[in-house]
This record gives structure tokens, sequence and C-alpha cells, in this order.
């Protein structure tokens, strides 16, 4: 099953963007990381397609000079020409130490894509030694605005899971950081006038525990969101971070197909989108099988006022209403509470489970807890995509 576009990928690593006329000298946003690599093999991984496949995507080519473009895709059966090609222009370079690029096709289907070709991103390769080369990853041309702070936020996460799996993919697998050592994990030390301090902080691909947190970021309407949590069990509670993992599930197109016991085939799929604060999220979903698909639900995850917590609410396809809140379950897992209510008035109290396999993969699960083993009685696995296959978007004729 192919995988794809998604924000924390290439796109999330180089593209920035924003209105000309918006555009903000004081707004900008900068990663840092150590990469266990001499300074050739990680230029390489940046400049090469085999190199960048290597840790990126999996299917790429580069034409490797000024005005050369980089072709990427997270379809591996993407001919590199569709309208879900991501293609970087390089704008300047200076071998083993600076690369400018700049976005002149994002994929389609993603938020305030327009805006990507207004911005531009500078990564720069420093010698630290031998067997280390640091990376500072600079992306410029943010302005102020509601549109501005979703695509801030949008890439402020995903930027720091690249450069994070940039950093795995020469890290010995025993020299592989547990969380809570905080070594050699990427950094955002991002500028910002909307946030209360430019000191660094710990991004959503880093685990760290460590002794200080740091002050949170400011949304578009002006309320301080919670610092970044410090701990495991501190981020378990930490509204922020859940939306920071429901984060994941914005950019391209979720699918899931089996055959049922009947040897019949079950076909999912779901779309994920940020809502106008740049915090909420908008998701439609449908089902079906061989025949084609039905719209099933309309889904929308909501800061809880004053709490800050994220709840959500949902209308399925019977005229269904569920709702409940959403915590997240270290490392990569998040909970919702799926108290729902049909239109007779009987109620059901499910819990629904979304575990990440890793940024392009997560589980889907839902246990009845008014039965006594409480066993998942559905289970899914889900992929991402940059567009649904056709049978997908078949739908049923009524």
């Amino acid at each position: 099953m192919s995988i794809c576009v998604r924000t924390t990928s290439f796109a999330l690593l180089i593209a920035w963007f924003g209105f000309a006329n918006m555009v903000s000298a004081d707004r900008k946003l900068v990663h840092e990381t150590i990469v266990p690599a001499p300074i050739a093999d990680v230029w390489a991984a940046f400049t090469t397609a085999e190199g960048f496949k290597s840790w990126a995507v999996p299917k790429a080519e580069i034409d490797f000079r000024v005005g050369g473009d980089m072709r990427t895709s997270y379809n591996p059966d993407s001919t590199l020409s569709d309208e879900h090609t991501i293609v970087n222009r390089i704008l300047a370079y200076e071998p083993e130490r600076m690369l400018a690029m700049q976005n002149v096709q994002a994929p389609a289907g993603l938020p305030n894509s327009e805006l990507f070709q207004l911005t531009w991103s500078v990564v720069y390769f420093t010698r630290k030694s031998e067997k280390e080369t640091h990376i500072r990853m600079v992306g410029l041309g943010y302005g102020q605005g509601p549109e501005w702070d979703m695509v801030y936020n949008m890439f402020k996460d995903g930027n720091a899971y690249s450069l994070e799996k940039l950093r795995e993919r020469f890290a010995p697998a025993e020299a592989t950081p547990e969380a809570g050592d905080g070594k050699d994990q990427p950094q955002d030390i991002s500028t910002d006038k909307n946030e209360s301090s430019q000191k660094p902080t710990t991004s959503i691909a880093d685990s760290t525990q460590s002794d200080s947190s740091t002050p949170g970021a400011k949304t578009s309407d002006g309320s301080e969101m919670p610092a970044e949590p410090t701990s495991a069990a501190a981020k378990a509670e930490d509204p922020t971070f859940a939306f920071q993992l429901l984060s994941r599930l914005v950019g391209g197109e979720w699918i899931n197909e089996m055959k049922v016991e009947d040897g019949k085939i079950f076909r999912a799929r779901s779309v994920m989108s940020r809502g106008p604060d740049g915090v909420s999220l908008a998701s439609n979903s449908w089902l079906g099988d061989g025949d084609g698909m039905v719209a099933h639900g309309k889904t929308i995850i909501y800061r809880q006022p004053e709490t800050g917590v994220p709840h959500f609410f949902n209308v399925d396809e019977r005229g269904t209403v569920a709702q409940g809140a959403i915590q997240s379950l270290l490392p990569d897992t998040l909970q919702w509470d799926w108290n729902s209510t049909s239109l007779d008035g009987s109620r059901r109290s499910l819990v629904a489970i979304i575990k990440f396999t890793d940024n392009d993969h997560y589980q889907f699960s839902v246990t009845d807890t008014a039965k006594p083993a409480a066993q998942p009685s559905v289970t899914l696995e889900f992929a991402r995509v940059g567009k649904a296959p056709e049978a997908f978007l078949k739908l049923k004729t009524k």
C-alpha cells in the first residue's frame, strides 16, 4: 500500500510560505540538530536522489544545479509529474555548507498550498567533527494572521520530525537516544513575535525529558498555548501534546482495505484538515465495499474553552451524535472517549484508540466498555496516500 504526501515530510522540511505584503522579518522557523555522520554524507543525503530517498521519501529526482528542481513524492508509485508531486527549486548552494530552495509546486489538497511559492528556505551544514555534522534549517517569509498561524504551527512540528528522521538515518541502532536522555535531538529555536520566548524548545519528534520547560506559543486569537511538557507523564496530561499528535493526521488521505470473514472487500477512507484557528481540526470519513462507498461521518475537533483539552463532536450517516475528550497516551497513541447517542435515545460508551506505527501508518481500534472482556471489537490498519485510489472515491448510488 502506497504512502504519501504528508506535511511532516520534505514539504515540511523546506516549504515556507506567506503573503508578500504581510511578511514579518521577526518571524521565522529555525531548527537544529547534530547528525552522526561526516558532512559529505549528510550533504549527499540532501542533494542526491538516492541519498534523499534513504531518509525522507520513497521517490525522488534531483537535478542538482542552480535553477534545477528537486521532485519528490511520498507515493512510491508516483511518476513525479502529477499534482501531488512536491517540487522545490534550487536557488543557490555552496557545496557542503549551504543549500537554499524555494517551493514551486505543493501537493494538491494541502491547506494554503497557494502560499508555498512566496517563501524560501536555507539549510546550513557545519562540520562538528570527523563523524558529526551540525544542521541548521531556517524557514523565511512567515507573516501574521490566522492563515500564517496555521501554517507556522503545522511546519514547526513537522520540520523537527523531518530532522529527527535524518538523524535516525545515520544513527547506529544501539546509539539511538532513548526517551529521556536528550542527546542530539532536534531543537526548535524558531523566532516568532507571537511566542513568549525564543529559547530552544523540544519538538513533537523528540520525547526528551528535561529539567525545565519552555513557554508556549500564542495562537491567532491571542490565547497562550501551554508550555511544552518536559516528561512523559506531563506530556500525557498536556492538551498541547495531544493536539500535536492529532496534527499528524493532517495531509493526504487515510485509507484501509481488508477482506472480511465472508471474503468481501471492506474499505475505509478519511481526510483531515485544519480549522480556521490553526489548531482545531475537521474530518470527513467514508465506508464501503466492492460496490462503492457511502459517507460515514463528519468530525470536528476543538479546544474545550478554559481548559484547552481536545474534545470532538461527530455525526454519522444514521444521525447518531458522539462526543467526548481526546487524550494522549505516550508514545504515539491517542484515546477518544466516544460517547454516542442515537436518534432513538439509546446510548453507548466506546473507547477509540489511534496508535501511530510511523508517520504514515496508524492502527485504529474500538472497544465497547460495556462488554466484560473489554477487547477491541474493531481493529483497522490505515495508511496515508496522496490521493485515494478510484475504488475509494466511487460512491454508491441510492
